[in-house]
């Protein structure tokens, strides 16, 4: 399946936090890209691009779930709020604008 360009460093930000990842984007049908366990709950983010737009059968999977919502993300620090580690999140988001270059995963 298609990876947008935030996926890889969501994926590694999340997992450097201390939560499990299952890349799911290859599973089709609308089903969200990533399945989240983190603190005992699991999460379902659809990861965007800066501009990504959700694709019919992604609405239709949103529109009939009955667990969690998913939630959109397109940037690491999106994924540290989600969570529930804002600080983290912050802690990211600092670091990206000093150096934009230097995007590393936060410490929990």
């Amino acid at each position: 399946g298609r990876r947008d360009s935030t996926h890889h460093e969501i994926v590694e930000t999340l997992e450097a936090v201390g939560a499990s990842v299952f890349d799911a984007a290859d599973m089709g049908l609308g089903f969200p890209d990533l399945v989240v366990g983190y603190r005992g709950v699991t999460y379902l983010f659809e990861v965007k691009g800066p501009k990504g737009k959700l694709r019919a059968s992604q609405l239709a999977f949103i529109r009939t779930w009955r667990g969690l919502p998913v939630t959109v993300m397109r940037t690491p620090g999106e994924a540290l709020r989600a969570v529930g580690l804002p600080d983290a999140a912050a802690q990211w988001e600092t670091r990206c604008l000093m150096s934009p270059g230097a995007r590393r995963s936060p410490r929990p």
